[in-house]
């Protein structure tokens, strides 16, 4: 059952951590979102041998500014996997499959949700101590 959190109650609550917490709730929240994206790209990807599937990973991205960055993309690590972007936008030969681009754009409210979600429940299990 999906409940309806309250945004503003929730951000007025979180700004009130200190702020060394609160950026690891939100580093486990943005994740949270991740997750959610990377659940539907994997049931999207078409499956052969399964190396497509089990290749697309969450990513934390650094970088200079203070913004928690997380990819959701193909470890490039297998070199097995070489052709998952011909599978997502195509060839000469063969239609696109957006199986990545589909799970970003189909999984926006989940994924806000579960940020949310996981926001709350960290809010609370502080609140209990």
């Amino acid at each position: 059952m999906k409940t309806t959190i309250d945004t503003r109650a929730l951000m007025k609550n979180l700004k009130a951590v200190e702020p060394k917490l609160r950026k690891r709730i939100l580093t486990g929240a943005t994740k949270a979102s991740a997750k959610v994206i990377q659940e539907k790209a994997i049931t999207n990807a078409p499956e052969d041998s399964g190396d497509l599937k089990a290749s697309i990973k969450i990513k934390k991205k650094r970088n200079s500014s203070k913004a928690i960055n997380y990819s959701v993309g193909i470890d490039k690590s297998n070199p097995a996997i070489s052709y998952a972007h011909m599978i997502e936008f195509g060839k000469k030969d063969s239609s696109p499959d957006f199986f990545m681009t589909n799970a970003l754009n189909s999984t926006e409210n989940e994924a806000l949700q579960a940020n949310k979600e996981y926001i709350k429940r960290r809010l609370d299990k502080l609140r209990k101590k």
